[in-house]
């Protein structure tokens, strides 16, 4: 009340003398700790600190932890917020050489353009070195997701040096990417100790790409393609539909070479075609 004498109120507990303690001169709160740091500051020593939330309900209701942001200073007002705007952020201190609190890494949510029936937003997942922060993954508002780059294109989009992908499992079975859509499957990998997992009659440890599917496989360059293996197992070169085990075609005019060369001179070297029909 106005003109009224501040005073502080505590609630103490069989072990702790401040199990609750409300600082009138800042207007905080403090459960643990008579010197609050924050509006709501719980502290605990040698245990853990646990905070519950809890929701008894059997139909749709959840536990929710809610950080709400308006773009006024005026409390219980809502005004609408802009492009650019912290809506909040999930921090993660430790203790610094200084004997300060300070951050190791914090998840933020950004506002990403105006307002509409929503509110469009980006997370920005923020890790720091001993010395500065580096910012290791964005998600932003359209769904995609950026590794090493906070402007992803693609559902995900990973930017580094050096090896920026690596897929390792212990022990000798196979490991593979599947991609699939509604027809078609690709399978890339390695094989097991024993082979025949990715294909059929594939290798031990076999570098494995596949289609698994009634489909060719082909390989191109420069947005072309150069060479097809057809579901049959023809294999074309210049053409994506070989009529034999090995065709090689050219759609340009001029000549259609197929070229056999041995650049080593050692005596006995030599280029060979070998042409056979039944058994050898």
């Amino acid at each position: 009340e106005t003109g009224a004498s501040l005073a502080d109120f505590r609630v103490e507990g069989d072990t702790d003398a401040n199990l609750l303690f409300v600082d009138a001169s800042t207007d905080r709160v403090g459960i643990g700790t008579s010197s609050p740091s924050g509006l709501l500051n719980l502290s605990a020593s040698n245990a853990f600190s646990f905070v519950y939330h809890d929701v008894f309900d059997d139909g749709a209701s959840e536990a929710q932890i809610v950080l709400r942001k308006s773009d006024t200073d005026t409390k219980g007002t809502f005004a609408e917020t802009d492009s650019g705007d912290l809506l909040g952020s999930l921090q993660f201190h430790g203790v610094d050489s200084g004997s300060n609190a300070d951050l190791g890494a914090y998840i933020r949510a950004t506002q990403v353009g105006a307002s509409g029936t929503r509110v469009p937003a980006k997370l920005e997942f923020v890790t720091y070195n001993s010395s500065a922060a580096n910012t290791a993954m964005t998600l932003d508002s359209s769904g995609n997701l950026g590794i090493g780059t906070t402007t992803p294109d693609a559902l995900l989009t990973i930017t580094g040096t050096g090896k920026v992908l690596d897929f390792t499992k212990a022990g000798t079975s196979h490991q593979f990417l599947d991609f699939t859509n509604t027809s078609g499957r690709t399978v890339l990998g390695v094989e097991s100790s024993v082979g025949g997992q990715l294909l059929t009659g594939s290798t031990a440890y076999a570098t494995v790409l596949a289609s698994e599917n009634a489909f060719p496989l082909q390989l191109g360059t420069n947005g072309a393609t150069n060479m097809t293996i057809a579901s049959g197992g023809n294999v074309g070169i210049g053409t994506t539909s070989p009529s034999g085990l090995l065709e090689v075609g050219n759609t340009t005019i001029g000549p259609n070479r197929l070229f056999v060369t041995n650049t080593d001179s050692c005596t006995g070297s030599y280029a060979e075609t070998v042409i056979r029909n039944g058994l050898a």
